[in-house]
């Protein structure tokens, strides 16, 4: 080996120990940085019986260990628990990140840091698409179809009784909505009219009884369990349109019954229907699923989130905490918590997967390999002087 050659392998270690450094201080400048992979500084050996021996820089490689989950309280902020990466897209090409630092702009579920939007499956036709909820900003009214009568009457009470009695502050009252949402009140009261027989009156806020004469009468039979007949009732909408209501009372004990030694208790159940209802709140659950729950306590899941599965050496990253394919790269898609894809953890993000012990560790190794390396440079140096000076008679 030659003295020139010694100074030369030197600097090769140099070189490579800067490159070490310089991917280091990446690694922890982004310590906080949520969904960043650390890279490995890869380095290969030259051939030792040539001038040029020491060593070279072969690339770096994605450390895609999994970081820390935490809390943010943010709604649209996801964290994969597990294998997978969220997929970006801006129309045209398609990017991946683990970062899930997500917002809602124009409807769009969206990078906060890139505005790239993200990608969902629509669950009603599970075709992959941007997460766009401007068609569940509202969700329309229900109406009312019908309510169901509950609880005992009693068999041995006297003709005429009322239930509620009139000296009961008590009011059996229920609430529908039309087509259009609007509210309307109603009480319940019922009245024996003969044995095993009791009449139903509905009355509106003015006090008007909205069932007819004709059909406003519950039978029992002999086991006190009521005999199922067509009870109904009409309101009008806000465009004065007619709405049906029907008026359920026998299910069996699970219905109205007139059962002796029980004492007279009934109750009003509204079976459904709801006002128009705005958005209240979002949610993602494990499977990625976003719920939305209206202020009509409603609630739809539209959209899954779309996950991918890409091999981390066919990955590069290309910063704001995204990564890009290779044009061959073997890319898999799937939902969240099927197959080989983790769980998704709704109002989290994933934090960087920097450890900083192992990294102040390295540095460590680093800057003893520079110091011994920029020795070596300096004996070198000294070694050749000596020559110089040789070949000058001193």
């Amino acid at each position: 080996m030659s003295t020139l050659g010694a100074i030369f392998k030197s600097f090769s270690g140099i070189h490579g120990f800067t490159r070490s450094l310089d991917n280091l201080s990446h690694n922890l400048s982004n310590i906080n940085t949520p969904g960043f992979k650390g890279k490995d500084v890869l380095f290969r050996d030259m051939a030792s019986n040539t001038e040029g021996a020491g060593v070279r820089h072969s690339g770096e490689k994605l450390r895609f260990t999994q970081g820390d989950i935490v809390s943010t309280g943010r709604d649209t902020h996801l964290a994969i628990d597990g294998n997978g990466l969220f997929v970006l897209t801006d129309g045209d090409k398609k990017v991946f990140t683990r970062a899930g630092q997500f917002e809602l702009k124009n409807n769009k579920l969206v990078d906060s840091a890139s505005d790239l939007a993200v990608q969902a499956i629509k669950v009603d036709n599970l075709h992959q698409q941007v997460l766009d909820i401007s068609a569940y900003q509202y969700q329309p009214p229900k109406p009312t179809t019908s309510i169901s009568l509950s609880g005992n009457l009693k068999a041995d009470a006297p003709v005429d009784s009322v239930y509620p009695a009139e000296d009961n502050s008590s009011e059996l009252s229920f609430e529908v909505y039309d087509n259009q949402g609007g509210k309307h009140k109603f009480t319940v009261s019922l009245k024996k009219i003969a044995n095993k027989e009791w009449q139903l009156f509905v009355k509106n806020s003015n006090d008007v009884d909205m069932l007819k004469d004709a059909n406003n009468k519950i039978k029992f039979n002999v086991g006190g369990l009521a005999i199922d007949s067509k009870l109904e009732f009409s309101i009008k909408d806000l465009q004065g349109n007619d709405q049906t209501i029907q008026i359920n009372i026998g299910n069996g004990l699970q219905g109205i019954t007139s059962l002796t030694g029980a004492q007279s208790k009934a109750l009003v159940k509204v079976d459904d229907g709801a006002p128009k209802g705005d958005i209240k709140s979002l949610s993602f659950d494990r499977h990625g699923y976003l719920e939305i729950t209206y202020t009509n306590n409603e609630k739809v899941k539209p959209y899954q989130v779309l996950l991918a599965n890409v091999p981390e050496t066919q990955l590069e990253s290309i910063g704001n905490g995204m990564f890009a394919a290779s044009e061959n790269a073997e890319i898999t898609y799937g939902k969240p918590n099927n197959g080989v894809f983790g769980v998704i953890r709704g109002g989290s993000i994933e934090q960087s997967n920097i450890n900083m012990s192992k990294e102040f560790a390295e540095i460590v190794v680093v800057q003893r390999g520079y110091q011994a390396t920029a020795q070596l440079i300096n004996v070198t140096s000294q070694m050749l002087e000596e020559l110089y000076n040789s070949t000058r008679g001193r």
